[in-house]
């Protein structure tokens, strides 16, 4: 007989909950605003919050058998974007391998965000799904996830409708072992703890979780919210420190989807670029070049530029981390910072590398009037140093070609 595709036949189950979803929502908004038709953010809020209350407690299917079921795939897994991927490296097998969690797919009539759970062995070239049992994480998107000790940690992320956000700041721990999800429950009166957020940036610096930004929005008619605090959680007492935000201190715009990495030897994470929106009424009007000339349109998005260095040392002493600008956001030749440094872009990859950043690719957007967006993508990659605080390019060298025919002719 034929093998059955595991991943599509999940992908089909997603799609049925998803309907099954929007007509529940539907309901528990009319009961929430009294079947009368009124408006209400926070009526929309407490229907979407009892919906994902009902989800998790019945929609949830425990695993028969007490324990995790791992399922090799038949191929890739169902195509998805804005999930995480973390690599774990087990020193004793000499293996390694890439674990995928969440993320989003669009059918062509409806967002289906996910909660499925794979990984990628690297060295057998093999996927398989982990089917876990309760607890687990609620499907999600655009969360951020770090490795520690055998485990990885998912914070927040999104859940997104045809009209409605819905943001996490859960935190769960996925232990590689013993193939289970742990929901860390932090003491609220400890500590700094992180609202709901995604698209933010969160690393791992010795045994402290650092996270910083992000954005938060309920409705697509509420403006939405941008951050740039930090928050610490010690991995070994998942226990929130508490960092004070003072709005008097030096310190990045709020943002979301920046490059971020952490330097070890210098014991600081440095972020650059992200994106932001202005906000209704304060959009900036620029001149962008067309096949004809140019023509002044009015943009409601901020792409940042600058360059900031977190150091983190002083969290060893209870004290907050301090910020310091190694870059200023002003262009002085747009150009020229096009072809020698990513600014001006978001959503780029982040890798660190002794003392400094490498990053690639990244995208521009630009919303226009009526809310058109125009996209730029790059697949280029540059590298920042920390200690002359500047970008350089980083030229791939052109092999030579196969066979007879001598040198590789240059373009």
């Amino acid at each position: 007989g034929k093998k059955v595709d595991l991943e599509k036949k999940a992908a089909l189950q997603a799609k049925k909950e998803a309907k099954q979803e929007k007509a529940a929502r539907k309901r528990l908004t009319k009961e929430a605003r009294g079947g009368d038709g009124a408006e209400g953010g926070d009526s929309d809020a407490f229907a979407f919050e009892a919906l994902l209350q009902q989800y998790k407690a019945t929609d949830r299917k425990e695993v028969q058998s007490g324990q995790a079921e791992v399922v090799a795939l038949d191929g890739f897994p169902l195509a998805r974007a804005n999930a995480s991927l973390t690599l774990y490296e087990d020193a004793k097998k000499k293996n390694a391998e890439l674990f995928l969690f969440g993320g989003e797919y669009y059918d062509g009539i409806e967002n289906i965000v996910l909660d499925h759970l794979l990984k990628y062995d690297l060295g057998k070239n093999e996927w398989k799904r982990i089917n876990t049992t309760n607890p687990t994480p609620l499907p999600r998107c655009a969360h951020s996830c770090v490795y520690y000790n055998h485990a990885f940690y998912v914070f927040g992320g999104e859940k997104a409708s045809a009209d409605q956000y819905y943001h996490y700041k859960d935190l769960w721990r996925y232990d590689i072992k013993l193939q289970k999800w742990e929901e860390i429950k932090a003491p609220k009166a400890t500590g700094t703890h992180p609202t709901a957020r995604s698209g933010h940036t969160a690393v791992v610096w010795k045994h402290y979780m650092v996270i910083f930004g992000g954005f938060y929005e309920a409705t697509k008619d509420t403006s939405p919210r941008w951050y740039n605090d930090v928050y610490v959680m010690d991995l070994q007492t998942n226990l929130w420190l508490d960092i004070p935000h003072s709005k008097l201190t030096s310190r990045p715009e709020p943002r979301s989807a920046c490059n971020s990495a952490v330097i070890d030897e210098e014991d600081c994470l440095i972020v650059h670029g992200g994106f932001s929106k202005l906000s209704k009424g304060n959009s900036l009007s620029r001149t962008h070049a067309n096949d004809r000339g140019d023509a002044t349109i009015t943009s409601e998005t901020k792409v940042h530029n600058d360059t900031w260095v977190l150091r983190l040392k002083p969290i060893l002493s209870n004290k907050p981390p301090s910020w310091e600008r190694l870059t200023s956001s002003v262009q002085r030749n747009a150009l020229r910072s096009l072809n020698s440094s990513p600014d001006g872009r978001a959503g780029t990859a982040s890798v660190a590398f002794k003392n400094r950043m490498v990053s690639f690719g990244g995208v521009v957007d630009a919303e226009n009037l009526h809310h058109k967006l125009n996209s730029v993508f790059y697949a280029d990659l540059f590298a920042f140093d920390i200690e002359r605080r500047k970008w350089f390019p980083i030229h791939i060298n052109k092999s030579a070609a196969v066979g007879k025919g001598g040198k590789r002719r240059r373009r």
